[in-house]
C-alpha cells in the first residue's frame, strides 16, 4: 500500500514537472551564509513534491527562467522531496526538511551556503482543486555592490570635456545580489537612474559646467548605506570677449573713445585696449577683438558709429540778394547724419519768417579729400518781408551737435537777373508769334493781289465781249402801250409783255426794277456788286457765263438818271463820261427818242465808260454779272 501511493505520488511529480509556462512568476529570495531558508507552497494540498538545483545529478531536469538580472538562464533540477520524504541522493539531504502540518509542505534549508543556490519549485496537488499547482523560486546567495568606478577619470578626481562636444560619464561597479540601482547626480538632483554594474550619463557641455561636480551613487536593497563617488568637470572652451555692451556704439566726430577687448575666460581674466584719438566719419566701421586657445578663438564685434554735426555745404551763397519790403526766400544746402532737429534763422532787427521749408536733394561734397555726391536737405526761410540789410545767422542741429552758418543780405540791382533774364521757352514763342504775324500780312497781301488780278481780267473780259457773248444776253424789250403811263406817273415799269430770262443767278425783276427807284438805292446796291463779283468767281472757273439782261427805262430830263445820279445837264459836249458802279462789269445804255426813231447804243466798261444823252426817253440795257 505504501509503495503503491509512492508511485501515484511520482505520477503526480512527473505530470507537475512537465507542465511549464513562460508565463509562470519567479520568486526570487536570496539569503546570507549560514542563515535558515524557508520556501512556502502556499496552498494546501493533498500532496507535494519540491525539485532543487542537479548538483551531482546523472539525469538532471532543465527548466529555462530569468535571473534577477533579467536574463534568461537555464536551471539544472532534479527532485529533492516526494510529500514529506527527501531524496538522500541529494548532497545536503541532511539539511533539507519538509516542514509545516498537513496540509502545508514548507521546504526549509538551515545553514545555508552557495552551493543551495539555484533554482527550486514545488509540484502541488490541491485540496480543493483537481487540477495541480506549482510555485517557484530562485534562490541566490547575497551580495554587496563592489568597486565602483567612473570611466575617464584622472587622478584628481576630474572628468575633463570640450565645450559643445558629447562627453560620456560612465559609472560602473561589481555587481551585487540582488541587482543594484545606479543613480548620477547633481547637486543632489537626479540626472539620470540606471543599474545594475553599470550607467552611463551624456551631456553636451558648455561652459557653464566648466567646474560643476556630478556624483555616481549605487544603492541595493540589501542595506540602506550606499556607494558613492564624486568627479569635478573641466571643460574647455574658446575664449570668450566682449568689447561693450551694447552691439553698436555712437560717439560724435572730434572726441576720443576708447575700445577695451574682455577675456571673460573664468579661470584667465585679461583686457587689451585700444585708443582712438580725434574721431571723424572715417573711423566708423565694424572692431572686432579676437582671443584664442587650444580649443579655438572667442571673438567679439561692435559697431562704431561716428555721428557729425550738420555741414553747410561749399555751394551755399555767402550773399544772396534782396529788396525792403519785398519777399524774400534765404536757402541754405546742409548735410547731416542724422535726422534735423531744429533750423533757425536771427539777424539784427525785426524779422518776420513765413514758412520754413525742406526737401530732399543731391549735394556734391568733399567728403575727406574726397569728391562725392549725398544726400541732403535744402532748408529756405520764406520771409514775409525783407526789413532790413545786413547779416544772418542760420543754425541747424541734429541729433548730436548744432553747426552755424552767416550770410549777407544786400540790396539786388535796379533789374534782377530773373527780371533781365529772359528763358528760351520765351524767346521761341515770341519769335513764333513774329513769324505768324509776318505769315499773315503776307498771306493778306497775296490775296489781296489775287483779288486786283481778278478785277483786272473780269474787266478786260467783259470790254472785249465777242458776238458769240452778246448771244447769251437777254434782251428785255417794253413794247406795249403802256410807256405814255409809265410818262405820266413819272415812274419806271419794266414791262411783263415781252421779257425773257434765259439763265437768272439769283436776281429778281423786282431787284432790276429796284435800280431805276432812285439814286441812293442805286448807291446802295452798287455797294454790294463786290459781293456779286465775289459770287461770280466762284462760276468763271466752271465754265459757265453769266447771263446779261437789258432794261428798257423812261427817263426825262427833269428827273435824275437813276445811275450816277447824272443831271440833264449831262448832254453837253464837254460832260464827263458816265460811271456806274453798280454796273462796273459792263453797262450798255440804248437811248430811244419818244418822238424819234433814232436809238444810240453806249457802252461803260471800267473807269472809261462813254455816255451820250439823248432827249427824254433812254433804254438801258444793262449787263450784271451774277
Amino acid at each position: 500500500m505504501k509503495k503503491s501511493c509512492e508511485i501515484i505520488s511520482i505520477l503526480v511529480w512527473i505530470y507537475c514537472y512537465t507542465f511549464t509556462t513562460a508565463e509562470e512568476m519567479v520568486n526570487y529570495k536570496y539569503f546570507s551564509e549560514g542563515e535558515t531558508v524557508i520556501l512556502q507552497s502556499s496552498f494546501a494540498a493533498k500532496g507535494a513534491v519540491w525539485v532543487g538545483p542537479a548538483h551531482n545529478s546523472s539525469n538532471p531536469s532543465p527548466v529555462i527562467a530569468d535571473d534577477p538580472f533579467g536574463k534568461q538562464h537555464t536551471w539544472m533540477t532534479t527532485q529533492y522531496t516526494n510529500n514529506r520524504v527527501i531524496n538522500p541522493a541529494i548532497p545536503n539531504f541532511r539539511r533539507i526538511k519538509v516542514v509545516g502540518l498537513e496540509p502545508h509542505f514548507r521546504f526549509e534549508i538551515s545553514n545555508a551556503s552557495l552551493c543551495d543556490q539555484g533554482f527550486y519549485r514545488c509540484f502541488m496537488d490541491p485540496v480543493n482543486s483537481n487540477h495541480p499547482f506549482m510555485r517557484s523560486y530562485v534562490l541566490l546567495l547575497k551580495k554587496w555592490p563592489s568597486n565602483l568606478t567612473i570611466e575617464n577619470e584622472t587622478d584628481y578626481n576630474t572628468i575633463i570635456g570640450i565645450e559643445n562636444k558629447i562627453l560620456q560619464l560612465s559609472c560602473n561597479v561589481e555587481g551585487g545580489i540582488p541587482p543594484e540601482t545606479i543613480i548620477w547626480r547633481r547637486h543632489g538632483l537626479i540626472l539620470q537612474i540606471g543599474g545594475p554594474q553599470r550607467n552611463v550619463y551624456e551631456l553636451i557641455p558648455n561652459r557653464g559646467d566648466h567646474n560643476s561636480y556630478l556624483t555616481c551613487e549605487v544603492m541595493t536593497v540589501l542595506t540602506k548605506k550606499s556607494l558613492t563617488k564624486t568627479v569635478r568637470l573641466e571643460i574647455k572652451y574658446k575664449p570668450k570677449v566682449f568689447i561693450s555692451k551694447e552691439p553698436t556704439m555712437s560717439v560724435i566726430e572730434g572726441t576720443k573713445q576708447k575700445l577695451c577687448c574682455e577675456n571673460i575666460d573664468s579661470r584667465i581674466s585679461t583686457s587689451e585696449c585700444l585708443q582712438l584719438e580725434s574721431l571723424t566719419r572715417e573711423d566708423s566701421g565694424n572692431y572686432t577683438c579676437v582671443a584664442g586657445n587650444e580649443i579655438g578663438n572667442g571673438s567679439f564685434t561692435t559697431s562704431l558709429v561716428v555721428f557729425s554735426p550738420p555741414v553747410f555745404v561749399a555751394e551755399n551763397k555767402k550773399i544772396q540778394y534782396g529788396k525792403i519790403g519785398k519777399p524774400m526766400d534765404i536757402t541754405v544746402k546742409v548735410f547731416s547724419t542724422s535726422k534735423i532737429k531744429c533750423l533757425h534763422l536771427n539777424t539784427m532787427g525785426s524779422l518776420t519768417i513765413k514758412d520754413i521749408l525742406k526737401k530732399t536733394v543731391l549735394l556734391k561734397m568733399n567728403f575727406h579729400g574726397v569728391n562725392i555726391t549725398a544726400i541732403g536737405t535744402e532748408v529756405q526761410f520764406r520771409l514775409v518781408k525783407l526789413q532790413s540789410f545786413g547779416w544772418f545767422n542760420i543754425s541747424v542741429c541734429n541729433t548730436f551737435a548744432m553747426t552755424y552758418f552767416i550770410l549777407e543780405v544786400k540790396q539786388s540791382a535796379k533789374y534782377s537777373s530773373e527780371e533781365k533774364a529772359i528763358s528760351l521757352e520765351g524767346i521761341v514763342i515770341i519769335v513764333l508769334l513774329i513769324l505768324i504775324v509776318i505769315l499773315m500780312i503776307v498771306m493778306g497781301t497775296y490775296v489781296r493781289y489775287l483779288k486786283q488780278r481778278y478785277r483786272k481780267r473780269m474787266i478786260t473780259t467783259a470790254s472785249v465781249q465777242t458776238a458769240d457773248e452778246v448771244a447769251h444776253y437777254i434782251e428785255i424789250v417794253e413794247v406795249n402801250n403802256e410807256l405814255a403811263t409809265l410818262h405820266e406817273q413819272n415812274n419806271q415799269m419794266i414791262s411783263t409783255d415781252a421779257r425773257r430770262i434765259v439763265e437768272n443767278r439769283n436776281i429778281s425783276v423786282e431787284q432790276l426794277v429796284a435800280f431805276s427807284n432812285n439814286d441812293n438805292e442805286t448807291s446802295e446796291h452798287a455797294r454790294t456788286l463786290p459781293d456779286n463779283e465775289s459770287h461770280t468767281s466762284e462760276h468763271l472757273d466752271d465754265g459757265y457765263e453769266r447771263p446779261y439782261m437789258t432794261l428798257v427805262a423812261q427817263n426825262y430830263v427833269e428827273e435824275e438818271h437813276v445811275y450816277n445820279n447824272t443831271k440833264s445837264n449831262s448832254l453837253n459836249d464837254n460832260s464827263t463820261p458816265l460811271q456806274n458802279p453798280t454796273c462796273r462789269r459792263f453797262v450798255e445804255i440804248t437811248e430811244q427818242d419818244a418822238t424819234q426813231d433814232n436809238t444810240d447804243t453806249h457802252v461803260f466798261a471800267a473807269d472809261s465808260q462813254e455816255n451820250v444823252k439823248q432827249n427824254t426817253g433812254e433804254y438801258i440795257n444793262l449787263s450784271i454779272k451774277q
